[in-house]
C-alpha cells in the first residue's frame, strides 16, 4: 500500500485473457492493488504511452474506452521518476520501492531475474495479488505472524502503511516502558507525517500500577526532543485502566499491535516464551460504521 510500482503494457494482453467483468474476482483484485499503490513513469510518460499504444490496438470500442478511462485515472494520480533510460526496469531502480509488476512473468523468470537484479522485486500477476510477508510490496489487508527469536523491523514493516498520512493516532497504555519508547521513537523519526496523537495511560496511574518514574520521564524528554524540531505531538490520557486495545491507526488503515510497542525488544524481537505461541501483527483498512 502507497508503495511506488512500475507496470508493463503486458498488463493489457493479461485483461485481454482476464476480462475485467463483476464475476473475474482475480482481475479486480488486480487492480484494486495497483489502485492502493503509486504507478511510476518518466517526464516523458513513456510506460503509458506504450500502454495507450497497446489499447489502440483493440478492435473493441467498448473496451478501448473502458481500459483509456482506467488508466487515465490511474495516470493522474501516478508518480514521476527521474530516470536517464526509460525502460521498465530502470524505471523501477529509480523508484522509492523498486517493485516491478510483469504479468507474462513466469515463476523460474522471477527467480533468474532476482538472482542478476537483487535490488528489483519483481511480480506476476499472482505474487503481485498474494506476496510473500517478507517481500517488500505490502497488500492489504496485511498479517504477519510473529515468531519466537525472529528479529523484525518494525519501521520497514510499517512504514508503507503510514506512508502519505496525516495524523498517527498511538493507542498504548504501557508507552512509557523502555521498550515501547525504543520504538515510539523509531517510528516518530522514520515515518513521513509530523503529527501524532499518543493515547495512553496518565502519569499517575502508571506511576501507581508498577510504571518506572525514570521510564517516565524519558518518554517526556523523548517527546519534548520531536516537538522542538517542528513535530505536532498531542498526548491524551485514558480515563479509566484496565484491558485497553494497542494499535496504530491513520485515516485510512488500522494496525493491530499483539501487546503494543511493549511487545517487540531493541532487536524487534517479539516477546514470545514458546516455541508454538502465536501472535499476529495485523493491518487493515478503516472500517467505517
Amino acid at each position: 500500500m502507497n508503495q511506488e510500482i512500475v507496470i508493463t503494457d503486458n498488463l493489457i494482453d493479461y485483461f485481454e485473457n482476464n476480462p475485467l467483468t463483476f464475476t473475474n474476482i482475480t482481475s479486480k483484485l488486480l487492480v484494486d492493488i495497483i489502485e492502493q499503490n503509486k504507478i511510476c513513469d518518466t517526464k516523458n510518460r513513456d510506460i503509458f504511452s506504450s500502454i495507450v499504444k497497446k489499447i489502440d490496438t483493440l478492435s473493441n470500442k467498448n473496451i478501448q474506452q473502458a481500459y483509456f478511462n482506467l488508466f487515465e485515472n490511474w495516470l493522474a494520480s501516478s508518480r514521476i521518476i527521474e530516470c536517464n533510460e526509460n525502460n521498465h526496469e530502470s524505471i523501477a531502480l529509480n523508484s522509492k520501492d523498486c517493485i516491478l509488476l510483469d504479468c507474462d512473468l513466469k515463476e523460474n523468470q522471477i527467480r533468474k531475474k532476482a538472482i542478476k537484479q537483487p535490488e528489483l522485486e519483481f511480480h506476476n500477476d499472482k505474487s503481485f495479488i498474494k506476496p510473500e510477508p517478507s517481500q517488500r510490496l505490502k497488500n492489504l489487508p496485511f498479517e504477519l505472524k510473529l515468531e519466537k527469536d525472529i528479529p523484525y523491523d518494525l519501521v520497514k514493516i510499517l512504514e508503507p502503511f503510514l506512508r502519505g498520512s496525516g495524523e498517527i493516532i498511538l493507542k498504548d497504555p504501557y508507552l512509557y516502558n523502555s521498550k515501547a519508547l525504543f520504538n515510539l521513537r523509531n517510528i516518530l523519526k522514520n515515518v513521513e507525517s509530523r503529527e501524532f496523537k499518543i493515547i495512553t495511560y496518565s502519569k499517575h496511574y502508571y506511576l501507581n500500577h508498577g510504571g518506572n518514574e525514570k521510564d517516565y520521564h524519558e518518554f517526556e524528554k523523548c517527546i519534548k526532543e520531536f516537538r522542538k524540531v517542528g513535530y505536532k505531538v498531542s498526548i491524551e490520557n485514558y480515563k479509566a485502566g484496565g484491558h485497553k486495545e494497542r494499535f496504530i491507526k491513520t485515516e485510512k488503515v488500522v494496525i493491530t499491535l499483539p501487546g503494543g510497542l511493549d511487545f517487540f525488544d531493541n532487536e524487534g524481537k517479539p516477546n514470545l516464551k514458546y516455541e508454538n505461541e502465536e501472535a499476529y501483527l495485523r493491518v487493515d483498512f478503516i472500517k467505517l460504521i
